[in-house]
């Protein structure tokens, strides 16, 4: 039985490495089935043209399939090529590693009529503010003046979406998204400090490559998304729902 399983699989078998598919047929006896009939099998199964792999009496060889199933004439060898074998005399080919792909940019989201219209609202707050000037620690009730975070809680509070008070924790609420896939009114969370990793600033995504911010120099202004900012921006999060 050992000798009838062992000429069985050097007689015969084949795979399509194109396809992604794993195949396994069992043979019954030595020429009882061609290497024609068994790419037929496994290309009406896809419905797709790829690469056959044929082992006939030991050799192993490669060549390529039309998607009728018909393979051409086999190609260069493959040295050292063998089928797996199962308990049940089958031989089983499968599809080798690939090269990973990179992964697609995300797709830019369409904000909603509510989203926009929160969004022109916030950035349209933010701008009443332009020229204030920064206090580090700033509460604008008392010192009519912002900090970075005091300004994103106080624009987002006048349109009915409370904030925590630091950057690190603004940057804990919402949802994440890409920074590559920005909408306007998307907050935007920084490192720039030299002297310790972490959040310490945050600024709003005004739309247009633009942010809208207060800064120690300046005071709340608006800010160019590039070169410097895009270097130290982490993450950002999108709390308009």
């Amino acid at each position: 039985m050992r000798n009838r399983a062992r000429t069985m699989l050097k007689t015969v078998g084949a795979i399509c490495l194109t396809t992604g598919l794993t195949f396994s047929m069992m043979v019954p006896s030595a020429g009882a089935v061609s290497v024609e009939e068994i790419w037929k099998s496994v290309t009406s199964q896809t419905g797709k043209p790829g690469t056959f792999v044929s082992v006939n009496n030991g050799t192993v060889s490669t060549g390529t399939s039309s998607t009728n199933g018909s393979p051409t004439t086999a190609l260069t060898p493959k040295a050292g090529s063998a089928p797996s074998t199962s308990t049940n005399g089958s031989s089983t080919w499968e599809t080798p590693s690939t090269t990973p792909t990179k992964p697609a940019a995300p797709k830019a989201e369409t904000p909603g009529p509510r989203h926009a219209s929160l969004a022109d609202a916030i950035i349209a707050t933010g701008e009443k503010y332009l020229g204030t000037p920064y206090k580090f620690g700033a509460n604008y009730a008392r010192d009519r003046a912002f900090d970075c975070s005091e300004f994103t809680r106080v624009v987002f509070g006048k349109n009915g979406i409370t904030l925590p008070r630091s950057s690190r924790q603004q940057a804990q609420v919402g949802r994440t998204v890409a920074l590559n896939a920005l909408q306007k009114g998307d907050l935007i969370f920084f490192d720039t400090s030299s002297a310790r990793a972490g959040i310490d600033h945050v600024a709003i995504y005004a739309g247009n490559g633009k942010i809208l911010h207060a800064i120690p120099r300046g005071g709340v202004q608006y800010s160019s998304f590039s070169g410097y900012w895009v270097r130290t921006a982490v993450t950002a999060k999108r709390v308009i729902q």
